[in-house]
């Protein structure tokens, strides 16, 4: 059915490339970004955590004038700077792990498609289209088109 069916075609090219870098799905690819952005976001997060919880603390506490105060002003600051930090590193990093696995699956799809590596003008101008027109537009171009159209899409100008 691949030979007559370009959108099964598609599919089982898909599979194959994915399948020689040791991957089943492109889900596995995202996932792999995701648990990467979520372990830089944790350490992120905590780190930027510790610090707001610090200086909040300190602040708090000096307001006070207590060293009760400094005390509970640290742990309070700490906990509401753990908390924040570890959402807003959460979401980044989980942003940040899509995006880069689909930048990645898609510069490797270009480069298998073309039998080489893309040139720096041809990877910027194929980081722009994505930019501009977003994952599935650029994924569909990449796919659907043959060799010379890629290239001369890739080509800027």
């Amino acid at each position: 059915r691949a030979l007559f069916d370009r959108s099964v075609a598609h599919k089982q090219t898909l599979r194959n490339l994915l399948q020689r870098e040791g991957y089943d799905t492109i889900d596995q690819i995202l996932a792999k970004g995701l648990d990467e952005g979520r372990k830089a976001g944790l350490d992120e997060g905590r780190k930027a955590g510790l610090d707001e919880g610090r200086k909040a603390g300190l602040d708090e506490g000096r307001k006070a004038g207590l060293d009760e105060g400094r005390k509970a002003g640290l742990d309070e600051g700490r906990k509401a700077g753990l908390d924040e930090g570890r959402k807003a590193g959460l979401d980044e990093g989980r942003k940040a792990g899509l995006d880069e696995g689909r930048k990645d699956t898609l510069i490797r799809l270009s480069e298998r498609k073309l039998g080489r590596p893309l040139s720096a003008p041809e990877q910027a101008t194929l980081l722009q289209r994505l930019e501009a027109y977003g994952f599935d537009l650029v994924g569909d171009r990449v796919l659907d088109l043959d060799t010379s159209g890629l290239t001369a899409w890739l080509t800027p100008g």
